[in-house]
This record gives C-alpha cells, sequence and structure tokens, in this order.
C-alpha cells in the first residue's frame, strides 16, 4: 500500500478488503484493523458480504474476542447476522472446544429468525465430538435436526460420532475408510484377461503401510506429497484420516495433496466429501483445490460435476482463467467429447479470453486423429484470423491436417 501511495496510483476497496482477508487468516489482528481504518478513512464502505467473509476467515480459528469485536462493528452499521456469519460464530467455538458457547448461538440465532442450515448442524455435532460428548451429540442429532436438514456430510458426521461412542478411534476409522476405499475400487475395475484368454478377478494388491511414527508435521506432509505424486489415494486417504489420532490438525496443504491424490487416481468421491468437510469447518478452498476437482472431472468427462465447480469458483469470487478453460478443453478433446470441448471454449471467449497457440494445437490434433477434418479446417482459419507465429506442435498439428486432407481428396479422385 506504501509504493502504491508513493506511484500515486488510488488504493481500491477490493484490495484493501483483500489485505484485511490476509490479515485475519494469518492472525495479525493490528494489521487487519489497520487495513479497515485506511479502508475506512479512503471514504470506502465494506459490504455486508465483506463483513460475512471476514467472520468466516476468523471462525476457524477460533478467536472468540476477536469474532465479537467484529459482530460489534458490523452491528455499529445496521448489518446483522445471516446464516453464513451464525455458522461461523458456531465454527469458532467449536474449534476453540467451548461448546456451551456454541449450542447458545445457536439459540440466538434460531431467536433473531435465521434458520440453521446443514452445515450449522454439523459445526455443532462437530463440537460435541470435541469435547467428546458422544451420546449427547446423538440426542442432539436425533432430536433437533429435522430429518429435511440431513445430508451426506451431516450423516457421515453422525455415523462417525456412532463409531466413536462405540469404542471406536480415529485410527480404526481411518482404517476402516481404508478397507471401503479399496472395495470400490475394485468394483469399478475391469476383470482382468488371463494368459489362457478367459477373464479372471481383479485382486487387491497388498497395501503398503502408512502408519509410520512422524516426529514432525513436515515429516507427515512429506508422507502425504509422494503418495500424491504416486496417485496412491488409498495410502494418501488412510493417512489423513489417522492425523487427528496422531495430534495433527490438517492444514489446507494437506486437504489439497489428498485431494490430489484421488483426483490422479480417479477417485473423486473422498476427493469431493473433502472439499465439503472444508466448507463445514468453515474454511474457504483455495483456487488451487478447485483446479485439482477439475481435471478429474474432466478427465472422467464428468460435465454437469464440471460446470458446479466453475459455478462454485465464480461465488468465491476466484478467476476462471485462460488455463483453466484449456486444461478443460484439453481433457474433453482427448476424450472425444468436442461438443464439451467446444462449449467451454465459446464460454471462454464470451468472457473475453482468447484462445492460445496451446489451445489450438491441442484441438487440431485431437480433431485430426478423430478423423473431423471440417472443424479442424475450421480450427485453421481461426489460427490465420489470430496470426500466431507457427512452429513445434503447432506446425506438426496443421501439417498433419494438410496430409490428412490430401490423402482425403486422393482417394476421392481415385
Amino acid at each position: 500500500f506504501e509504493e502504491l501511495k508513493k506511484d500515486g496510483l488510488e488504493v481500491s476497496l477490493k484490495m484493501l478488503e483483500s489485505a484485511v482477508y490476509t490479515f485475519a487468516k494469518a492472525g495479525e489482528y493490528e494489521k487487519m484493523r489497520d487495513s479497515f481504518r485506511e479502508l475506512e478513512g479512503a471514504g470506502l464502505e465494506a459490504t455486508p458480504q465483506f463483513f460475512m467473509t471476514l467472520l468466516k476467515q476468523l471462525g476457524p480459528q477460533g478467536d472468540i474476542e476477536e469474532f465479537m469485536v467484529w459482530k460489534d462493528v458490523m452491528h455499529d452499521r445496521g448489518i446483522t447476522l445471516d446464516v453464513v456469519g451464525f455458522t461461523s460464530l458456531i465454527t469458532s467455538y467449536s474449534k476453540s472446544g467451548r461448546l456451551l458457547e456454541a449450542l447458545q448461538v445457536l439459540d440466538l440465532m434460531r431467536g433473531e429468525g435465521v434458520d440453521p442450515n446443514s452445515i450449522t448442524f454439523t459445526a455443532i455435532l462437530t463440537a460435541y465430538e470435541r469435547a467428546e460428548q458422544f451420546e449427547n451429540a446423538l440426542d442432539f442429532a436425533k432430536e433437533r435436526i429435522p430429518d429435511e436438514m440431513r445430508d451426506a456430510i451431516l450423516d457421515k458426521t453422525v455415523q462417525r460420532i456412532l463409531m466413536l461412542s462405540k469404542g471406536k478411534t480415529y485410527e480404526d476409522l481411518a482404517k476402516e475408510l481404508e478397507v471401503r476405499t479399496r472395495g470400490e475400487k475394485l468394483r469399478s475395475d475391469p476383470p482382468v484377461p488371463s494368459r489362457r484368454g478367459q477373464e479372471i478377478e481383479a485382486k487387491p494388491k497388498a497395501a503398503k503401510s502408512s502408519s509410520h511414527d512422524f516426529n514432525s508435521e513436515e515429516e507427515y506432509m512429506e508422507a502425504l506429497s509422494r503418495f500424491e505424486k504416486n496417485k496412491s489415494s488409498r495410502e494418501a486417504l488412510r493417512l489423513f484420516y489417522s492425523l487427528r489420532s496422531k495430534g495433527y490438525e490438517p492444514s489446507l496443504n494437506a486437504y489439497r495433496l489428498t485431494m490430489g491424490a484421488c483426483s490422479k487416481d480417479e477417485n473423486m468421491g473422498p476427493a469431493m466429501a473433502l472439499l465439503s468437510e472444508l466448507k463445514v469447518l468453515g474454511y474457504t478452498p483455495t483456487p488451487a483445490m478447485y483446479l485439482i476437482l477439475l481435471k478429474g472431472f474432466g478427465v472422467d468427462n464428468k460435465v454437469d460435476q464440471v460446470d458446479k465447480i466453475l459455478d462454485e469458483m465464480r461465488l468465491y469470487g476466484f478467476p476462471i482463467d485462460l488455463k483453466t478453460y484449456r486444461g478443460l478443453i484439453t481433457s474433453f478433446a482427448r476424450g472425444g467429447n468436442f461438443k464439451v470441448a467446444f462449449k467451454y471454449k465459446a464460454e471462454m471467449e464470451a468472457g473475453g479470453l482468447v484462445a492460445d497457440a496451446a489451445t489450438y494445437t491441442i484441438l487440431l490434433e485431437t480433431l485430426v486423429g478423430n478423423g473431423f477434418l471440417r472443424e479442424a479446417q475450421r480450427m485453421e482459419k481461426e489460427v490465420n484470423v489470430h496470426s500466431f507465429e507457427i512452429f513445434g506442435r503447432l506446425r506438426r498439428a496443421l501439417d498433419e491436417l494438410n496430409a490428412a486432407i490430401a490423402k482425403m481428396e486422393t482417394s476421392f479422385s481415385g
């Protein structure tokens, strides 16, 4: 900000809000307040959405006092808490182990006419879980959560607490998840042909043990990084869910690496469950996490899921850039789904982005490879309009197109 002022550039509302968010995440509360004062000193008015996002950043850190300071600032400006704000406050109490206060906020929330949602109830159940009041959590779920509020994440939370109430440990739950994940993977695998031409059942390989004794969180993260690189979703999940039993709290990077392992292993169910868990805990997923999911669903040819992820990115204000669209176009084009590939190309161009040489190279290679020469010729015309410098893969793709056309013309003349 000081550099901007020296250069005579105006500090915008969005830039100041970003600074406040950044300091909130880092726990630098004095700098956060300074940035906010600068925001107001510049005559800029923070929006209600800004305050809600700020509370969402503070909530997971469990700093109640700082949270209440900002709640009072909102009140002074006539801004009331909505379901996101109340749920963030409940999450804050939950993270700091203050179950009674979390329940009091739930009652206050209802008293002010704000209806809790499934994420609110999951945060309450998590508060019970952290307090190791498993039976009370199950009673709460049975008596106070309406059936219409139940969703997959809420049900999984209840199931986890039920298992813990029966004496299971987090390590036990991690092992059970590993068995379930392996079973789902095997059921999705095709039969393996034997040497005699008969089909035999795919058998599981013996899993390498991931229950290491880590001396530091850095060692744990190194292990997760290896599993992500090796596409070992089963090992990554097992290690991730044993984290709490070893006294660690998963970081955003741990979530990202585990989701990456699942995506590379084409095991998207657990990856989406981790994303939902993050949001339940009050964290904002990072753009990198969404890119991981987009790549995985693109490879799986799941258009509906890709569209949902893109919508969530827009909701959080994350930019969907040329690289993101190129990745989607590449995934669907290589899968032979050119209708969807061109859909995302059109969507990209409607947003003011222009396809680059790398994007046209992918389209030309896959169109020619699949025999769609007319569409490839249309791409060639667009390449000429953009006046790209033609060399390398793009040159080879155009040469292959011309060779295919010449071969087809020779065939017709014959």
